[in-house]
Protein backbone atom coordinates (compact mmCIF):
# COMPACT_ATOMS: atom_id res chain seq x y z
CA UNK A 1 0.00 0.00 0.00
CA UNK A 2 3.32 2.09 -0.12
CA UNK A 3 2.76 6.13 1.78
CA UNK A 4 -1.21 4.98 2.57
CA UNK A 5 -0.79 2.45 5.23
CA UNK A 6 -3.65 1.48 7.34
CA UNK A 7 -1.60 3.05 10.24
CA UNK A 8 -0.64 6.59 8.23
CA UNK A 9 -4.78 6.43 8.51
CA UNK A 10 -4.60 6.34 12.16
CA UNK A 11 -1.89 8.74 12.48
CA UNK A 12 -4.13 10.93 10.35
CA UNK A 13 -7.42 10.50 12.50
CA UNK A 14 -5.40 10.77 15.87
CA UNK A 15 -4.39 14.61 14.21
CA UNK A 16 -8.25 14.94 13.18
CA UNK A 17 -9.38 13.86 16.88
CA UNK A 18 -7.10 16.11 18.40
CA UNK A 19 -8.14 19.36 15.82
CA UNK A 20 -11.78 18.68 16.13
CA UNK A 21 -11.79 18.47 19.91
CA UNK A 22 -15.53 18.32 20.31
CA UNK A 23 -16.76 14.73 18.73
CA UNK A 24 -20.26 13.24 17.72
CA UNK A 25 -20.22 9.72 17.54
CA UNK A 26 -22.96 7.89 15.18
CA UNK A 27 -22.67 3.86 15.26
CA UNK A 28 -24.91 1.07 13.88
CA UNK A 29 -28.22 0.60 15.86
CA UNK A 30 -27.55 -1.99 18.42
CA UNK A 31 -29.37 -5.62 18.97
CA UNK A 32 -30.23 -7.40 21.87
CA UNK A 33 -27.50 -9.90 20.90
CA UNK A 34 -23.66 -8.85 20.83
CA UNK A 35 -22.72 -8.88 16.83
CA UNK A 36 -19.27 -8.91 15.52
CA UNK A 37 -19.90 -5.97 14.16
CA UNK A 38 -21.12 -4.16 17.68
CA UNK A 39 -18.07 -6.40 19.49
CA UNK A 40 -15.87 -3.92 17.01
CA UNK A 41 -17.87 -0.51 16.88
CA UNK A 42 -17.34 -0.91 20.95
CA UNK A 43 -13.52 -1.40 20.75
CA UNK A 44 -13.35 1.71 18.70
CA UNK A 45 -15.71 3.76 20.96
CA UNK A 46 -13.54 2.38 23.95
CA UNK A 47 -10.31 4.14 22.13
CA UNK A 48 -12.51 7.43 22.10
CA UNK A 49 -13.80 7.72 25.07
CA UNK A 50 -10.09 6.43 26.18
CA UNK A 51 -9.09 8.96 23.88
CA UNK A 52 -11.16 11.77 25.87
CA UNK A 53 -10.31 10.51 29.32
CA UNK A 54 -6.44 11.28 28.34
CA UNK A 55 -6.83 14.36 26.59
CA UNK A 56 -8.32 17.18 27.98
CA UNK A 57 -9.03 18.89 24.76
CA UNK A 58 -11.40 16.08 23.20
CA UNK A 59 -14.62 15.80 24.45
CA UNK A 60 -17.35 13.14 23.52
CA UNK A 61 -20.50 15.23 23.07
CA UNK A 62 -22.63 12.72 21.42
CA UNK A 63 -23.55 9.14 20.65
CA UNK A 64 -26.10 8.07 19.33
CA UNK A 65 -27.16 5.18 16.70
CA UNK A 66 -27.54 5.22 13.16
CA UNK A 67 -28.97 2.22 11.54
CA UNK A 68 -28.18 3.78 8.05
CA UNK A 69 -24.73 2.84 7.91
CA UNK A 70 -22.51 -0.38 9.38
CA UNK A 71 -19.54 2.97 9.75
CA UNK A 72 -18.93 3.78 12.83
CA UNK A 73 -19.33 8.38 12.13
CA UNK A 74 -17.06 10.86 13.57
CA UNK A 75 -18.08 14.80 13.57
CA UNK A 76 -16.97 17.97 14.61
CA UNK A 77 -18.04 20.85 14.61
CA UNK A 78 -16.85 20.97 10.95
CA UNK A 79 -18.99 18.17 10.06
CA UNK A 80 -18.08 14.35 9.71
CA UNK A 81 -14.47 13.51 9.43
CA UNK A 82 -14.05 9.97 9.56
CA UNK A 83 -15.87 7.20 8.84
CA UNK A 84 -14.76 3.67 10.37
CA UNK A 85 -15.98 0.70 8.77
CA UNK A 86 -16.58 -1.96 5.45
CA UNK A 87 -18.81 1.31 3.32
CA UNK A 88 -16.23 3.45 2.02
CA UNK A 89 -18.06 7.12 2.26
CA UNK A 90 -19.62 8.67 -0.60
CA UNK A 91 -17.88 12.21 0.67
CA UNK A 92 -14.20 12.68 -0.88
CA UNK A 93 -13.25 15.03 1.85
CA UNK A 94 -13.73 12.01 4.62
CA UNK A 95 -10.91 10.21 6.01
CA UNK A 96 -12.28 6.30 5.73
CA UNK A 97 -10.43 3.71 7.60
CA UNK A 98 -11.63 -0.02 6.21
CA UNK A 99 -13.07 -2.25 9.22
CA UNK A 100 -14.78 -5.38 7.72
CA UNK A 101 -16.48 -6.55 10.48
CA UNK A 102 -16.76 -10.00 8.89
CA UNK A 103 -13.46 -10.24 7.32
CA UNK A 104 -10.65 -8.40 9.04
CA UNK A 105 -7.80 -10.07 7.15
CA UNK A 106 -6.49 -8.38 3.83
CA UNK A 107 -5.60 -4.72 3.77
CA UNK A 108 -8.38 -4.03 6.58
CA UNK A 109 -7.36 -3.44 10.17
CA UNK A 110 -8.95 -5.19 13.00
CA UNK A 111 -10.65 -3.60 15.46
CA UNK A 112 -8.47 -4.43 18.48
CA UNK A 113 -5.42 -3.22 16.25
CA UNK A 114 -7.23 0.15 15.39
CA UNK A 115 -7.56 0.39 18.94
CA UNK A 116 -4.10 0.40 20.08
CA UNK A 117 -2.41 2.51 17.47
CA UNK A 118 -5.04 4.80 17.52
CA UNK A 119 -4.54 5.26 21.42
CA UNK A 120 -0.56 5.10 20.87
CA UNK A 121 -0.84 7.83 18.33
CA UNK A 122 -2.51 10.40 19.62
CA UNK A 123 -0.97 10.26 22.92
CA UNK A 124 2.32 10.61 21.27
CA UNK A 125 0.77 13.68 19.32
CA UNK A 126 -1.31 14.97 22.24
CA UNK A 127 2.15 15.08 24.20
CA UNK A 128 4.33 16.70 21.06
CA UNK A 129 1.60 19.50 21.20
CA UNK A 130 -0.15 18.59 18.02
CA UNK A 131 -1.99 20.57 16.65
CA UNK A 132 0.02 23.62 18.13
CA UNK A 133 3.12 22.04 16.50
CA UNK A 134 4.74 22.14 13.44
CA UNK A 135 7.52 19.86 12.70
CA UNK A 136 7.22 17.83 16.32
CA UNK A 137 6.07 14.89 15.28
CA UNK A 138 7.60 12.12 13.67
CA UNK A 139 7.83 13.21 9.56
CA UNK A 140 6.48 9.92 8.18
CA UNK A 141 2.93 11.29 9.51
CA UNK A 142 3.83 15.17 8.42
CA UNK A 143 3.10 14.62 5.04
CA UNK A 144 -0.19 16.38 3.28
CA UNK A 145 -2.83 13.78 3.18
CA UNK A 146 -4.77 12.72 0.40
CA UNK A 147 -7.60 10.51 1.17
CA UNK A 148 -7.99 9.79 -2.45
CA UNK A 149 -4.56 8.04 -2.65
CA UNK A 150 -5.90 6.53 0.64
CA UNK A 151 -8.67 5.07 -0.79
CA UNK A 152 -7.50 3.71 -3.79
CA UNK A 153 -4.61 1.86 -1.86
CA UNK A 154 -7.41 -0.12 0.36
CA UNK A 155 -9.51 -0.66 -2.77
CA UNK A 156 -6.56 -2.63 -4.96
Amino acid sequence: MGKYTVERAIAELAKLTLVAGIINVRHSKSTTELTKQDHSSSVILDAIMQIQDEVPTVVVSNISENSQSENLVLTGPDGTFCEIGPECPDARDVLWIPVDYSDPHGSYIEASQLRVTLLKLTREFSEAGYPGCEGCIDKKFQNLWNEGANRSAHNR
